[in-house]
């Protein structure tokens, strides 16, 4: 995975510097007039009189008569040295190695005796709410606050932001209550105690420091900015590239860039980095990631705030412990000690440094709402603890790199504002669902869901024009990215319209029930785009729980036993679960759902096999179409033929997605035949169905579906690509 060249790995002894800790070490003041030693605060006395705490508190400024007397003082005897020095001694700077392929510069920091001399020179943490109060630090924070400088975020109720706010102010009120504080520049960002030889060896020991070669590196960097980055802006576009083409990006970013763009990138940039395959890569950068995480390595919250919701991407086995839902309550967590949540109105924060804490909040917001509909969890952001602006197409103007920069992170495209602006408009629609429908103790108030399934329809009316649905062979077209977004309203959708009772699936004349089924037939007819584009590799995320709405839908419609509807909804059942099946390969999440619809179906239909997972000829499902015609859609009245479409699905028309009990009625004569698609089907018999089953048959389905001893993390994957030889080996 790298070569054998190594880079040195710095390990500072110096903390971060601020003015005051810039000057030489034989700089302390000497003399401090009487009202500053009296309250044991530095004095400039020596370099104005008054010295600066006098004259802002308007007291008089008196020296200090000297208790050593006054008489002239001779050098320092030839070999004493200073006490600090004498007492201490010099520590030498430890450089450590790390294997890389260019100078890319991994920088932490440690304190040294020696330095922790030098840094009484400066405020410790401890002075850090005391300097907030004094009224030259109050004045300049009427000013704009620089990028660079740290913030500290204090809510209404915390003592600290009224004592700042009111009895600190400089004319003793202030009517605007200030959220964001910059953290004086007298307080340096350095903490007690950080990494240490011990926590470089072990990083060392999980390859937490080690570095892809440039080429391979510089391949996933571009990978995921340009399919993960559009559906979740988390960063700074240009500050990525101009901190990485100078060496300084943060190892932890880096290493979760890294994780994700393992998901999407080509198998061949895998093999090229020594990665046997694409779980196994996933795991190994994951795992880097958290290491640094476990070790305190970052030291921007920012940065942080960012890499802990992309780590929210990560779910290994159902029980996991650190899984999507962990890593995504500890970006929010940090998120709102940071004040993302809040507004910046009177922060006197530039608009780039604004728009980037916006895109930031509103993803996490987002992957809330989907996560907690996806396991049926509360969301943990309330919409009445939050007041920051909505996003707007001013908070992407600053993503626009140059040229040069634009080789590795890429460019910006309006439909990829289009597509994540009107996706978090969707995801506050999906909180309002969650609230009505699924609130424990909560009877449904149909008033409500009047008024939301008005704002539903609202929403799609209001679309811009490039997030209508159309037509799309690559991941980097907009129609791509409608896709994308329409697969999200279907799923608000479902879970909106979703039936209580197996009863209401059979009325017809209920509007909910027809919104419910078209939405589920809908996310078929998207899935076959994606599949037949070989583009659902490149598919965000909330694809999955998209296909598991849908599929419970289709379940439904099987179990009412309306034969027509019935078997239509068995075949849109089976396309659904040909996208988990390819989906599986780069998410285990899917894996398991597919697992689940296996055995149900096998329970609705009583075939002893439902699914193929793994298509005849070999060659993975959504492989490139050849053809360069029209995309072929399975609802259509057209036909698919060999070299259009997917793969199994060209070679043997809809034969290869039909389910056992048409090609029962259609015979064999039929199967290597091209299917016309639209055509009537034939008669189902009225005992095609197995069993009678109800609700109570679903009981303990899904932890049947689990049950077993799990594999390693990297056979996983196989759990959905292998159909099980009979139910008494694999429950």
């Amino acid at each position: 995975m790298t070569d054998s060249n190594e880079a040195n790995l710095h390990v500072q002894s110096e903390p971060p510097k601020s003015p005051s800790a810039s000057q030489s070490a034989g700089a302390r003041t000497r003399t401090a007039c009487k009202h500053c030693n009296a309250r044991r605060v530095k004095c400039d006395v020596m370099q104005q009189k008054p010295c600066w705490q006098c004259r802002t508190r308007n007291v008089p400024c008196e020296l200090i008569s000297s208790k050593r007397g006054k008489y002239v003082r001779g050098p320092n005897p030839k070999g004493k040295t200073d006490s600090a020095s004498s007492r201490t001694g010099n520590v030498t700077k430890t450089q450590y190695t790390a294997r890389s392929t260019d100078n890319h510069t991994v920088t932490t920091t440690t304190t040294t005796t020696n330095e922790k001399e030098t840094l009484g020179q400066v405020d410790g943490p401890e002075m850090l709410f005391a300097r907030m109060t004094e009224p030259e630090l109050l004045a300049q924070n009427a000013n704009a606050v620089p990028d660079q400088a740290r913030m500290l975020f204090f809510g209404e109720a915390l003592p600290m932001g009224f004592i700042i706010n009111t009895i600190c102010s400089l004319d003793g009120r202030l009517p605007i209550v200030r959220l964001h504080h910059p953290v004086p520049a007298k307080v340096p960002e350095f903490p007690i105690s950080h990494l240490n030889q011990d926590d470089i060896e072990r990083l060392r020991a999980v390859g937490a420091l080690d570095l892809p070669e440039k080429e391979i590196r510089d391949e996933l960097i571009r990978n995921f900015f340009q399919y993960i980055y559009p559906g979740f802006p988390v960063l700074d576009r240009i500050g990525f590239a101009e901190q990485y083409q100078k060496g300084q990006s943060s190892l932890l970013l880096l290493q979760t860039l890294f994780f994700l763009a393992t998901t999407v990138c080509d198998e061949s940039l895998l093999a090229r980095a020594g990665l046997p395959d694409r779980l196994h890569a996933r795991q190994t950068f994951y795992k880097r990631a958290k290491a640094l995480y476990d070790a305190d390595y970052e030291q921007d919250q920012v940065t942080l705030t960012s890499v802990l919701f992309l780590l929210s991407f990560w779910w290994a086995y159902p029980e996991d412990q650190k899984d999507s839902w962990f890593w995504l309550g500890a970006a929010i967590s940090l998120a709102q000690s940071l004040g993302l949540h809040r507004t910046t109105a009177q922060s006197n924060l530039s608009s780039k440094r604004t728009s980037l804490w916006r895109r930031i909040w509103w993803s996490i917001y987002t992957r809330d709402r989907h996560i907690a509909s996806s396991l049926g969890r509360p969301s943990r952001i309330r919409d009445e603890d939050c007041d920051v602006l909505m996003l707007t197409e001013e908070d992407f103007r600053d993503q626009h790199p140059s040229s040069v920069q634009a080789e590795l992170v890429g460019t910006q495209e309006p439909y990829h504002v289009s597509y994540f602006i009107e996706l978090v408009r969707l995801a506050f629609l999906l909180g309002r669902v969650l609230s009505i429908g699924y609130t424990p103790g909560r009877a449904w108030d149909d008033e409500a869901s009047k008024l939301l399934a008005a704002d539903f329809q609202q929403w799609q009316c209001a679309l811009p024009l490039d997030m209508f649905q159309k037509p799309f062979k690559e991941p980097t077209e907009p129609g791509f990215w409608a896709c994308m977004l329409h697969l999200s309203y279907h799923n608000a959708l479902i879970l909106f319209c979703r039936p209580r009772t197996i009863e209401s699936v059979t009325r017809q004349d209920s509007e909910g029930e027809i919104t419910v089924r078209s939405s589920a037939d809908a996310v078929a007819r998207l899935s076959e785009d994606l599949l037949s584009s070989a583009t659902l590799r490149y598919a965000q995320l909330h694809i999955i729980p998209t296909l598991f709405g849908a599929l419970s839908i289709h379940s439904l419609v099987i179990l009412c036993r309306q034969p027509i509807s019935s078997q239509l909804a068995e075949n849109r059942a089976r396309l659904c679960m040909l996208a988990l099946s390819e989906l599986s390969k780069l998410w285990p999440a899917a894996g398991w759902i597919l697992r689940v619809f296996d055995k149900v179906l096998r329970r609705l239909t009583g075939h002893d096999r439902c699914f193929e997972c793994s298509p005849p000829s070999g060659k993975p499902y959504g492989s490139r179409p050849q053809s360069s015609g029209p995309i072929a859609r399975l609802s259509d009245h057209s036909t698919l033929r060999s070299g259009e479409g997917t793969s199994d699905v060209a070679s043997n028309g809809l034969d290869s997605l039909m389910s056992p009990t048409l090609h029962s009625l259609r015979g064999s004569t039929g199967a290597t035949e091209s299917q016309t698609v639209g055509s009537p089907l034939g008669i189902m018999p009225e005992d095609c169905w197995a069993q009678e089953l109800n609700f109570e048959a679903f009981e303990n389905i899904f932890q049947d579906s689990l049950t077993g001893e799990f594999a390693p993390y990297g056979d996983w994957a196989g759990l959905a690509c292998h159909q099980p030889a009979s139910d008494s080996t694999h429950p």
